[in-house]
């Protein structure tokens, strides 16, 4: 499987900075931000930059969302009960699931609610990405460390791995991502 429409849940900094490698390389139609009908009606037109230049990815109320092929979570892990409703509208029978959220716990909890066959383990790590008033700037993107736990299919990692590597995002398929965790 071929990735070509990345949802992310969560528009901050490892949102914005992963989302906008990927539209460098795939478009901006390839990449959409995911929001509760709440939090897009406070965030939907903000004037958003990514190093100083103007980022015009596009947000999308849930309510309204598809299914993509790959979702990434990136929202704080206390955002996570939240994002989970979120993210049901664009999960299809085949969307793979990426969490990039801080802790160890968020996996658990997406696979409780929409298994473990398309979803992955995963950190980023190392970027110095800072994200203030509507300002996202870095210098280093970091990278993503992920793997299969025991229930994923291989092929979810083979298609994830793909993408990443098609956007130039830094990333290391982990044998082991629960020790690396």
């Amino acid at each position: 499987m071929q990735i070509n429409k990345v949802a992310f849940i969560g528009k901050g900094g490892v949102g914005l900075l992963y989302g906008s490698m990927i539209a460098k390389t795939l478009g901006n139609d390839a990449v959409e931000y995911i929001m509760d009908d709440a939090r897009f009606e406070r965030h939907a037109n903000d004037a958003l930059t990514v190093n100083g230049k103007p980022c015009d990815l596009t947000s999308v109320r849930a309510s309204e969302a598809t299914p993509a092929d790959l979702v990434i979570l990136t929202v704080k892990t206390t955002g996570l009960n939240q994002a989970l409703k979120t993210m049901e509208r664009v999960m299809g029978p085949n969307t793979l699931i990426a969490s990039l959220c801080n802790g160890i716990t968020s996996e658990q909890k997406i696979a409780e609610r929409f298994g473990w066959e398309h979803t992955v383990l995963g950190i980023c790590q190392g970027m110095d990405a800072v994200f203030l008033n509507g300002a996202l700037t870095f210098t280093n993107a970091g990278e993503i460390r992920f793997g299969a736990a025991a229930g994923t299919d291989p092929a979810t990692v083979t298609a994830i791995d793909g993408l990443y590597t098609r956007c130039g995002i830094a990333h290391t398929v982990e044998d082991d991502i629960a020790h690396r965790m």
